[in-house]
């Protein structure tokens, strides 16, 4: 399952080059041999070999992989490793996740984790799906226990947060596998779920119940799969929804979740320093994917994408000052965004923050324990990629002549005067958009002429 590292020479000739060439291969080596590694501690945690239990040995198998991804970025068999793992412990989203990176690394692992995430996805599609979450949960608060629950309120919160991580899941394999379990529409079973899923989002952040991690995994996780190529269905399969269809219907559960979250930003921000260091480094990702790489929301309206936009500047004016001041220089890169690297949708972002950092991701550094050091280096990453999809970017980055923000989908804007962002309101129709009909004894002709003045009107430029 393991194997291969990082090969390649080094450019130019003579010493230098040959000294270049003999580094990359000793660092593929040595990324090799922690996957072998890892794959042996993995091992012994199904076997339950090593003294200290199966928990132990996969702790440090998971260390070997991260090890060897941190050395080799581009490969895609430390993710697939790391998805394996979290299939053995039941873990569906970070399998999905782990899966997916390893599909989207410049060297995909290739076919095996194909072939793992589409068994995760049969598997997942098969069990029984997270059941409706009731009326009542949209107006409870953080003292109440969700309606029909006996148990403990933080127990009874937990139930909600497990079932919309697995709603996520569920959606996440029908959308792969491109129709839905026992016929019927993939849209509308898609559209349910959806629903249900972010019900429970909202409330769960709304009573503070949102583990940041598992945010960000989540975000990762709908970043991913709208860049997967199109699954190929097998010989015999029923027919499955076009992918352009998928990919509408993805994009829209991105949006989704990202305007239920954006609202726990500003009530963050005047809590204590450490979740909120959590949170910004769930959300910086979605933030320089959203700046580098949101042509991918082509598909979605119009309506949608200011729905988005709006959401967005929700984070940005929600970020604390700190984070805001310390945009004026290139931000520090935390140990979340070099774990990073390799992830393709993120390439172009990440590209950007290794200029500004001096030539490599790893250039700057925030220890762990520093929760002030993070709130600065994630906000401040938030904060200068949205300012660069508003058109409006930090003067750091407008000085990089790779920096150029994707902002055609998005219509965030950055408003001087009042130092915060705004989502961009669909303009007037022009004059001649709104002309009255022509008179005519058709009066499907008039219907027509109606219709395309409407629809004039109501597209705002992209």
């Amino acid at each position: 399952e393991g194997g291969g590292g990082e090969g390649g020479g080094g450019e130019g000739g003579g010493e230098a080059g040959a000294e270049a060439a003999r580094r990359a291969a000793a660092v593929g080596l040595c990324a090799s041999c922690l996957v072998y590694l890892g794959d042996l501690e993995r091992y012994r945690a199904t076997s339950g070999e090593r003294a200290g239990g199966a928990g132990a040995c996969a702790a440090s198998a998971e260390s070997c992989y991260w090890q060897a991804q941190r050395l080799a970025p581009r490969l895609g068999n430390c993710h697939n490793q790391l998805a394996v793992l979290a299939t053995h412990r039941s873990d569906n989203l970070d399998a999905l996740c782990g899966y997916m990176r390893a599909l989207l690394a410049p060297a995909p692992f290739v076919p095996t984790a194909r072939d793992n995430l589409e068994r995760l996805c049969r598997s997942l599609v098969s069990e029984k799906p997270p059941p409706p979450p009731s009326a009542a949960l949209a107006s409870l608060g953080a003292s109440d226990a969700p309606p029909g629950s006996g148990d403990a309120i933080a127990d009874a919160w937990a139930a909600e947060e497990a079932r919309w991580e697995a709603g996520l899941c569920r959606l996440h394999a029908l959308l792969h596998l491109r129709r839905p379990a026992g016929g019927g529409s993939l849209p509308s079973a898609v559209a349910q779920l959806r629903r249900e899923l972010l019900q429970r989002l909202r409330a769960c952040a709304r009573v503070g119940r949102l583990k940041a991690t598992r945010v960000g995994t989540a975000l990762l996780v709908c970043i991913g799969s709208l860049h997967l190529p199109p699954r190929v269905g097998g010989e015999g399969e029923p027919a499955s929804e076009p992918a352009a269809a998928t990919e509408a219907l993805a994009a829209e559960l991105l949006k989704g979740i990202v305007c239920a979250i954006a609202p726990a930003v500003p009530k963050a921000a005047v809590g204590p320093e450490r979740p909120l260091a959590a949170l910004l480094a769930a959300l910086a990702p979605l933030a320089l994917w959203s700046a580098h790489s949101n042509h991918r929301l082509a598909c979605l309206a119009p309506e949608a994408r200011r729905e988005y936009a709006d959401a967005l500047a929700q984070i940005g004016n929600g970020l604390p000052a700190s984070a805001r001041s310390a945009a004026a220089s290139p931000p520090p890169v935390s140990d979340a965004l070099v774990r990073l690297v390799g992830f393709t949708p993120l390439d172009t972002a990440l590209a950007s923050e290794a200029r500004a950092a001096g030539g490599s991701v790893g250039g700057g550094s925030v220890r762990a324990g520093d929760a002030s050091g993070l709130v600065r280096a994630h906000g401040a990453t938030i904060f200068a990629a949205l300012r660069l999809l508003a058109g409006a970017p930090c003067a750091w980055s407008a000085a990089d002549s790779g920096a150029r923000g994707d902002g055609a989908q998005l219509p965030l804007e950055w408003d001087e005067g009042s130092a915060s962002f705004t989502a961009a309101r669909s303009p007037a129709p022009p004059p001649e958009a709104v002309a009255p009909p022509l008179v005519s004894a058709d009066s499907n002709a008039t219907a027509r002429t109606d219709t395309a003045c409407a629809s004039r009107g109501a597209m705002p430029p992209p």
